[in-house]
């Protein structure tokens, strides 16, 4: 609203696009008490600005800015054809200070607002539907009654609108001393809650780093009394009276349907899933995904944040986990009760069915019932593994047949000539397996190994003691000739 230019601007715009134009206009100030103050004077420009009804046009205030505002009871009271108003400029970083009333400052490391920026959270937390009729009067020393105030006056810049639950009253102080307000509310009954928010300083005092809330809004409260209360407005300060005319409902939480199916779908498909297939680490953090997801699942105060949140984690998990590949691969049989050493270094050990066979920490395989089972010895880092394909049978109850040689031992006796060596091959029960062990009564005369294999030393007679490893055994006497 700045003289001639913008008068003949806005006649334009009326005749030649009544209706259809969004006026753009900015208002600014330097200091409270600035003759050339456009955002002071212009408090009531717009009561008096034509309705599109008359062939006016609305109105975007596309810039303002000040220390202490007014121009937002302007804007308030002519919400029908002011649709939008914008602070600017919004940021300044400090020590880079292009305009004086920037609406929040910072550094590298932390932000604070100005003044002005508490005066638009005081404008917006505080407004009703529709604004309600409000006089000023003036107390007339000489006739001892009180004058109405015409409506452009500059003694106290004022709004009033109202809600379902609420009456907020915003009393602008541009004064650099305080004033006293009766303010009464006609129907409004004793006892009514008044909440007082007040933004209150003197004309240069301004928020800074070190001190972020020197200037910030002060909250107290009052009771009406007689359907009034009096208030002492500070100098330089923007109060908003907000009184409680309708008792608000207790508000009953809502009830939100919390939908788990999705969720739990991804659990399922999760726990299909073995450890013994994928590498340490990306089972690990699948596992810990799982978990959540699961405790997630089991909560019934859990949102539909935390539930969408829990699947995500879970499926990107799952897309994770990297396949073990086998770095060798070796086969056993095993008698029921049996043990076998899967030991690997730097290794921790899986096996694929606990019911079948066991896996101690240190790579104890324990045979516990007939089945097949793969047991693997898994690196701590990579993802190459031992593999080692296990049958787990009966245990024998006896040693069925004993071979030298491919030839059947009867009586329990053999001879071997000083010098040559023989092979045993025993034969267990159908259906049963384990580990066969040799020993010499005297290795002198002869030795056997492992495997059964015998070397006939020098002239005399041992025993070899064939034996399984549920101790069932055959001693066979050995003559050396």
């Amino acid at each position: 609203y700045q003289g001639g230019q913008n008068t003949s601007a806005w006649n334009w715009a009326n005749s030649e696009m009544p209706g259809e134009t969004l006026v753009d206009e900015h208002y600014y100030i330097n200091y409270t008490g600035d003759g050339d103050n456009t955002l002071l004077n212009s408090d009531y420009v717009y009561d008096n600005y034509k309705r599109l009804n008359e062939g006016g046009s609305n109105v975007f205030v596309g810039e303002y800015a000040g220390h202490l505002t007014t121009t937002k009871e302007n804007v308030e009271r002519n919400g029908d054809i002011v649709r939008h108003a914008s602070y600017a400029p919004l940021f300044e970083r400090e020590g880079c200070r292009d305009w004086d009333y920037n609406l929040i400052k910072f550094n590298a490391f932390e932000s604070y607002g100005t003044p002005s920026y508490y005066v638009q959270t005081m404008y917006s937390n505080n407004y009703g539907k529709h604004i309600i009729d409000t006089t000023l009067e003036e107390y007339n020393d000489d006739t001892s009654v009180f004058d109405k105030k015409p409506g452009h006056q500059t003694d106290l810049y004022y709004v009033t609108s109202e809600d379902d639950y609420d009456l907020y009253t915003k009393l602008v102080n541009h004064a650099d001393y305080s004033k006293e307000i009766t303010l009464n509310y006609p129907g409004i009954k004793d006892g009514s809650q008044v909440e007082l928010i007040c933004l209150s300083g003197n004309a240069m005092d301004m928020n800074t780093m070190e001190n972020q809330t020197r200037v910030a809004p002060v909250t107290t409260k009052k009771t009406l009394n007689g359907g009034q209360m009096t208030y002492e407005a500070p100098a330089m300060s923007l109060t908003v009276v907000k009184v409680n005319h309708t008792k608000k409902p207790e508000e009953k939480p809502v009830e939100t349907t919390v939908d788990k199916k999705a969720l739990n779908a991804s659990i399922a498909t999760a726990k299909t899933k073995k450890q013994i297939d994928y590498t340490s680490a990306t089972w690990k953090k699948f596992k810990t995904a799982l978990t959540a997801a699961q405790n997630i699942a089991k909560n019934a105060k859990a949102t539909q944040t935390q539930v969408n949140t829990a699947k995500k984690n879970l499926d990107t998990a799952a897309r994770g986990l990297v396949k073990l590949k086998a770095s060798s691969t070796k086969k056993a049989a095993l008698g029921v009760g049996e043990t076998y050493s899967v030991k690997t270094k730097n290794c921790t050990y899986l096996s694929s069915n606990t019911k079948i066979a066991t896996v101690s920490s240190k790579g104890a395989v324990k045979a516990k019932k007939t089945g097949s089972v793969t047991v693997k010895a898994v690196p701590k880092t990579g993802n190459k593994a031992k593999v080692f394909k296990i049958t787990v049978k009966k245990a024998p109850k006896k040693i069925s047949k004993v071979t030298f040689n491919k030839k059947a031992v009867k009586k329990k006796k053999i001879s071997l000539k000083k010098g040559k060596s023989g092979t045993f091959k025993v034969t267990l029960p159908k259906g049963t397996a384990g580990k066969i062990t040799y020993t010499s009564s005297k290795k002198k005369i002869a030795t056997v190994s492992l495997s059964g294999k015998v070397k006939a030393k020098k002239k005399g007679t041992t025993t070899i003691t064939i034996k399984t490893f549920n101790k069932k055994s055959v001693k066979i006497k050995l003559t050396v000739k």
